[in-house]
């Protein structure tokens, strides 16, 4: 469930979104980073996006 207090990651998620459209194969992205800065959140709605 996507947390609807997640915000000001709009230039992150963009290019997520992009690396991710980058080919038309399928892609293997990886987030890293600490515990609880968003990976998750970050990764759902460019899951569920287009592009």
């Amino acid at each position: 469930m996507q947390n609807r207090n997640f915000t000001g990651r709009d230039k992150e998620l963009k290019e997520l979104q992009c690396t991710l459209n980058a080919e038309k194969h399928a892609a293997l992205t990886a987030l890293t980073g600490l515990g609880d800065v968003g990976k998750t959140q970050l990764g759902l709605p460019a899951n569920r996006s287009p592009g």
